[in-house]
């Protein structure tokens, strides 16, 4: 993107304060869409999407749209068909990951940005301190399985790579396979998967001929790849990876029905944790929302007056200002033994809902989700 910065037409320029205005704002999107009479460039802040500007002039949105393309380094000589690029942007601390849809008027773009040289301490992760507690034990036993789950964009690779941060590079083999690579770790050898490529079952593979001490897997999708990833927990690795569920005890449902036995599952997992990021009510325009009071005895049989954000200057109109990490986790317990299946629950999404709830933190609808 430097030599891009140099030119100073004015569909450089507006693509560029967009880069800037994102940053800013504490973005992590930027999202072009196009639409019959208009382009639409919104930005995603606290899970939010926010409009940042609109284009309506065909012309300017034609030639906006090709140096857009041209800066994510996308290949120019194609078109209509999905495209992954990845860029830095010179004036801005940030890696920008692209992602190029076409649609029925265009190509949209989505504009992941990733702070650059980011510092990843699972002390300071928003998880519960008992939870970050039990997490480090179980890294210290260097054989078995740690999973995590939630939807995306709940920061389940941020807490992978805090993991990691917790493990002694020097002295042993950190190895990870991610689709896509988001954040280059110091002293931690990375591999990208290649959808329509190297598959994570075939790369796990040839990486347990390469001497791993620990091992990363982005994500378990299938059932070779869960049997890779047990095979290797069971015989001297520690492997963390994240699967698709929507609690912690369903983590162990979702590999199962993978077609992974239940026994090599209990019996090699470690810690399992499920979590989800909820917009915060912004503390500057927070309101009774006397509205709700029904809803919440109804999903929850307690009698609390919620709270509601109704938009100021603090944070920009949207009612929102940061998240709220809800979070629970299974662990194994008093366990010197490997081979004990015994796993406890601790905490739950629901319970953590309403305790937020009841703080005035986040709102009904957010809290009642979870019923």
């Amino acid at each position: 993107m430097e030599a891009n910065m140099i030119q100073s037409s004015p569909f450089e320029l507006n693509f560029n304060d967009l880069l800037r205005q994102a940053v800013r704002r504490g973005a992590s999107d930027l999202h072009i869409e196009p639409f019959e009479d208009r382009l639409a460039i919104r930005v995603r802040v606290d899970g939010i999407l926010l409009s940042l500007q609109e284009l309506s002039d065909e012309r300017y949105i034609e030639r906006f749209l090709l140096q857009a393309k041209r800066a994510c380094r996308f290949d120019m000589a194609k078109f209509g068909v999905p495209q992954d690029a990845r860029f830095q942007a010179s004036d801005v601390e940030f890696d920008v990951r692209a992602s190029l849809l076409p649609t029925l008027h265009g190509e949209k773009m989505v504009l992941r940005l990733l702070e650059r040289n980011k510092r990843f301490s699972l002390e300071e992760y928003a998880a519960p301190d008992e939870a970050k507690r039990c997490l480090r034990q179980m890294l210290e036993k260097w054989q078995g399985m740690v999973l995590v789950t939630g939807p995306t964009g709940s920061g389940k690779t941020t807490l992978l790579y805090s993991a990691l941060a917790e493990i002694n590079r020097e002295t042993n083999n950190v190895h990870t396979l991610e689709d896509p690579v988001e954040y280059t770790l110091d002293g931690v050898v990375q591999t990208q998967i290649q959808r329509g490529g190297l598959r994570f079952a075939d790369a796990l593979a040839a990486l347990m001929r390469q001497d791993p001490d620990c091992i990363l897997v982005g994500e378990i999708r299938d059932q070779e790849t869960a049997e890779a990833a047990l095979h290797a927990a069971s015989t001297g690795h520690l492997v963390m990876s994240t699967v698709h569920a929507n609690s912690a005890k369903e983590s162990i449902e979702r590999l199962v029905g993978l077609g992974v036995s239940r026994e090599l599952v209990e019996t090699n997992l470690l810690f399992a944790s499920a979590q989800r990021l909820v917009p915060r009510n912004c503390p500057n325009c927070r309101v009774a929302d006397s509205e709700n009071i029904a809803l919440v005895q109804s999903a929850f049989g307690v009698d609390v007056v919620p709270q509601k954000s109704i938009g100021c200057d603090e944070c920009d109109g949207s009612g929102v200002k940061g998240r709220v990490l809800l979070f629970e986790y299974l662990s194994k317990e008093n366990s010197h033994s490997f081979e004990s299946k015994t796993l406890v629950q601790h905490g739950s999404l629901r319970a953590h809902a309403l305790d937020a709830l009841k703080k005035g933190e986040i709102h009904a609808q957010s809290a009642c989700a979870f019923d």
